[in-house]
């Protein structure tokens, strides 16, 4: 089983602040963008930006097609921007178009795409900004997992479109180990607040997700020990293994 948390919570304000400071740094450098600042910044968008916990996360508005955030971010005049908004939009499409034929995605579906919905409503507010382009490359490849896995699903209904079933090993030195509880944000959230947690330990932990990418946490003791990136989804079928090597 899967928990969702629902701690997350959203400063527009704060977000419009962080996204001037950004750009005074980025620009005190001369325009190079610093990798180190470029991933304390884009956190510290995703987390503001993102929604949670909220009447919107439950309500299947969460696929209506994002129109007034893409139509800003066709404004922009950096050229992958562009291409970008163009796939996100198909994409978009075709997940709406495949849930109308089948019934209401799960909550936990309708939370991921909350949150791919206010990232592009961040990256929207500035279309010129370094940042909005790495927003937009997230959400452009996590739109692009989803189209892939409800297209190779066998079974077809809403359940099957909107999670895949996962099951974790955490492996050390060679050898599968206990004890680890699994958690994930979306990869342009990264947080010690994991959005989904499985409530079983491993090895194996299992539940469902939304298929997407993900930054993949490992708690024991309530602490976080490790970290992996970790597409989920991708997989021919409806189940997902994954290896998780932990200290």
């Amino acid at each position: 089983m899967t928990t969702i948390n629902k701690n997350h919570g959203r400063d527009f304000d704060l977000l419009i602040f962080i996204v001037i400071i950004f750009h005074l740094r980025y620009s005190a450098f001369g325009g190079i963008i610093r990798m180190q600042y470029l991933r304390s910044i884009c956190l510290g968008l995703a987390a503001c930006a993102f929604l949670g916990g909220t009447a919107s996360s439950q309500n299947v508005m969460s696929l209506e097609y994002p129109a007034e955030s893409l139509s800003q971010l066709k404004e922009t005049q950096v050229p992958m921007v562009a291409v970008d908004v163009d796939n996100i939009s198909q994409n978009w499409k075709i997940i709406a178009d495949s849930f109308d034929k089948v019934g209401t995605p799960t909550p936990n579906f309708q939370r991921a795409m909350d949150h791919n919905k206010q990232l592009l409503l961040t990256a929207a507010a500035k279309p010129n900004d370094p940042v909005s382009a790495v927003l937009l490359s997230d959400v452009k490849e996590d739109l692009a997992i989803k189209v892939k896995y409800i297209g190779q699903v066998t079974t077809v209904n809403a359940l099957s479109y909107s999670e895949v079933e996962v099951e974790v090993k955490t492996m050390r030195n060679g050898q599968e180990v206990d004890g680890y509880f699994i958690g994930f944000n979306p990869k342009a959230l990264p947080s010690d607040d994991p959005m989904f947690r499985f409530n079983n330990p491993t090895s194996p932990s299992s539940g469902k997700l939304p298929a997407g990418r993900y930054e993949m946490i490992a708690l024991r003791n309530d602490q976080i020990v490790q970290r992996q990136e970790v597409s989920v989804g991708t997989i021919l079928g409806q189940g997902q293994l994954i290896t998780f090597m932990v200290p």
